[in-house]
């Protein structure tokens, strides 16, 4: 899905050889915002 990688990988090896050197996938940003939104959610179902 992601022809940035195929690019990559065509320009250094020639051909499309993801096996080679998998990326990990990236970190998950903090989810401040999940959290805060099911305080508010809980304190509302306290209520």
């Amino acid at each position: 899905m992601n022809g940035n990688k195929v690019v990559g990988l065509k320009g250094v090896n020639g051909w499309d050889r993801p096996s080679l050197r998998p990326r990990p996938p990236p970190p998950p940003p903090p989810n401040v915002l999940t959290c805060e939104f099911l305080k508010q959610i809980r304190e509302r179902e306290r209520r």
